[in-house]
């Protein structure tokens, strides 16, 4: 099984190598390291599940630098017996069209300005680049370049409250990941974006999806706080990390 692989689009962002590897089932550091070696990135981006610490701790004995990035958690949805929030009369979601993007990516800027993701851990990661990193993800949705995706605007009067953006993770689209959104600062804490979650979820659960998941970092918990208002519930938890080469 391989485990590592090249991140082109990382590297042509921040201008050095960079790999990624999600271990969620037993393998040795040698083995990781071997892999990380031959792919010749400068950095690993590692992911591995919460309760396992020891991958990163054997990586370093072996003379790499590691930095611990952040830690993930996850909710999931089971869509068997929801029911969906009354539809609010000041909102109305709709499909954002393609030319709709630079909507999407003003957006993104405004929500994500200063986001503490786990770029924020290395401060090789330029943070403008990072940026600039999730506008181009939630642009790829905005267009559609995105298989099994959309994404839904928020529209508050004439005005793009937020957007946000998921895709089924399986072919035969039973899970439905909801993955990126951001809400005009003008319109935070108006519950656009718990709205936005209702009004998604009810549309994917007609189409047939038996359950929603997402995830955040642990420490963002008003978006938990409103998942959980939701019925969601906690079920995962993965740590990133940051393995340099000396």
């Amino acid at each position: 099984m391989t485990w590592c692989s090249a991140s082109p689009l990382e590297t042509k962002r921040f201008g050095f190598g960079v790999a990624r590897a999600v271990c969620t089932s037993p393998v040795s550091a040698d083995e990781l390291l071997a892999e990380f070696t031959v792919s010749g990135a400068d950095v690993l981006i590692l992911r591995t599940l919460a309760e396992d610490r020891s991958l990163a701790r054997d990586i370093a004995r072996r003379g790499f630098v590691v930095v611990s990035a952040d830690t993930l958690v996850y909710y999931d949805l089971d869509l068997a017996d929801w029911n969906n929030q009354e539809a609010r009369p000041d909102l109305v979601f709709r499909p954002a069209e393609p030319e709709e993007a630079p909507i999407v990516q003003s957006l993104t800027r405004l929500g994500f300005d200063g986001y503490a993701g786990h770029y924020s851990a290395s401060s090789a990661f330029d943070p403008q680049s990072a940026l600039e990193g999730y506008v181009e993800w939630a642009d790829r949705f905005a267009r559609g370049n995105i298989p099994l995706s959309r994404t839904i605007l928020a529209i508050a009067g004439t005005d793009a409250a937020g957007f946000l953006s998921g895709q089924y993770s399986d072919p035969s689209q039973t899970d439905f990941e909801l993955v990126l959104s951001a809400v005009h600062p003008d319109y935070k804490r108006h519950g656009i974006y718990t709205s936005a979650i209702g009004e998604l979820t009810r549309q994917v659960k007609q189409e047939g999806a038996r359950r929603v998941f997402v995830s955040t970092q642990v420490w963002n918990y008003p978006v938990q706080k409103a998942w959980s208002n939701l019925g969601f519930r906690i079920y995962n938890a993965v740590n990133t990390f940051h393995i340099w080469k000396r």
